[in-house]
């Protein structure tokens, strides 16, 4: 089992090597279980929200190469307002498609 950090899978692709942006974005794209921990401390950017958005919107239409659906988790601080004004609706209404809220308190 692989895991990585959105964080540093964002600041990984934010290098300038289109060969290496690519490869982490099929790594995070292509594994079965793919869970981004604490969504919502990565520096704020229209880039960030646009990577965020390409990675759940091919996860959410892609099935694993043995046909069984990719699942994804998320962790975050955010509040769903927080939530929804730091990311762009688009992105919002992927991670609703995705995932089912459940606030701990």
């Amino acid at each position: 089992m692989k895991f990585t950090q959105m964080k540093h899978a964002l600041d990984a692709m934010a290098q300038d090597d289109f060969a290496l942006k690519e490869f982490i974005k099929r790594d995070l794209v292509n594994v079965r279980f793919l869970f981004i921990d604490d969504l919502g401390v990565e520096r704020a950017s229209e880039w960030v929200s646009e990577q965020i958005y390409s990675i759940l919107d091919l996860r959410l239409y892609a099935a694993t190469p043995d046909g069984k659906p990719k699942v994804t988790f998320f962790s975050s601080n955010l509040t769903g307002n927080e939530f929804s004004n730091r990311y762009h609706g688009r992105s919002v209404r992927r991670i609703k498609e995705l995932a089912e809220f459940l606030e701990v308190k």
